[in-house]
């Protein structure tokens, strides 16, 4: 089947450490005159969609808002469908988007783990650990290790939610990359399926993963979190590996 779409990882993609990688503009540009539907996907958990789109046009980089996927809506969806109350580390910046639901500090259905450095203190997380204990269900906004910036590596909302999961003894529901439930609400945005997709990005774990779980090609960039033969130490292979971004349309013609 022909590819009609690409879903596209951002930073580590088209940006590392504040910075767009060279030939990103330009290869979009080849990719929107040849017609492909293009989506773009973030694991970011601390900034809504204007946010994110703020950012990235400081970059450099001029991508429709609504072209960007985030855990802040896969996480609004998932809570709004199953009607659940929710506690837990959301980030400050999503606050008002969260408004809607219905916030639940003592009998929650859910404890929700998102970037908020500023809440997490010991008694904050013993409580958390209580609800999660009581049947509370452990929602992690994306499930990354690390992130780096233009200051060096920071822990990401992952390594926090395997805490959890530990102390627990039970697995988190994973809302952003590679859940299909992040990569589903994509497609069905594009009114495509998953063998007309590639997704195109700098993790394996995570990029390629999401890939396997929707039937679609993926493409693997030696950018970003890409290390040296990264593509041979997982069982989830990408169709091709490139070296970057800008390498992208002539691979396409591959397919």
């Amino acid at each position: 089947m022909a590819i009609r779409g690409l879903i596209l990882d951002l930073n580590g993609t088209l940006y590392f450490k504040e910075r767009v990688i060279e030939g990103a503009a330009g290869a979009l540009m080849q990719l929107r005159d040849a017609g492909y539907k293009l989506r773009f996907m973030t694991n970011t958990d601390s900034k809504t969609r204007a946010q994110l789109h703020e950012l990235i046009c400081s970059y450099g980089l001029d991508l429709p808002i609504q072209e960007i996927f985030s855990p802040a809506q896969a996480t609004f969806d998932y809570l709004k469908k199953n009607h659940f109350s929710y506690t837990g580390l959301l980030p400050e910046a999503l606050e008002d988007e969260f408004s809607p639901l219905k916030r639940d500090d003592t009998n929650p259905d859910c404890v929700i783990i998102g970037e908020n450095r500023t809440a997490i203190n010991y008694q904050t997380l013993d409580t958390l650990f209580r609800h999660l204990m009581k049947g509370a269900e452990l929602i992690v906004m994306q499930p990354g290790r690390h992130y780096f910036l233009a200051d060096g590596a920071h822990l990401d909302t992952g390594a926090l939610a395997a805490m959890f999961e530990y102390a627990t003894g039970h697995q988190g529901q994973v809302m952003a990359k590679p859940s299909s439930h992040f990569f589903t609400m994509m497609l069905s945005d594009m009114r495509l399926k998953g063998s007309e997709v590639v997704v195109v990005g700098d993790d394996v774990e995570t990029d390629m993963m999401g890939a396997s779980k929707i039937g679609a090609k993926s493409i693997l960039v030696r950018t970003g979190k890409y290390q040296s033969a990264d593509e041979f130490l997982t069982p989830i292979k990408p169709s091709s590996v490139i070296d970057s971004i800008a390498d992208l349309p002539k691979a396409l013609t591959l397919f």
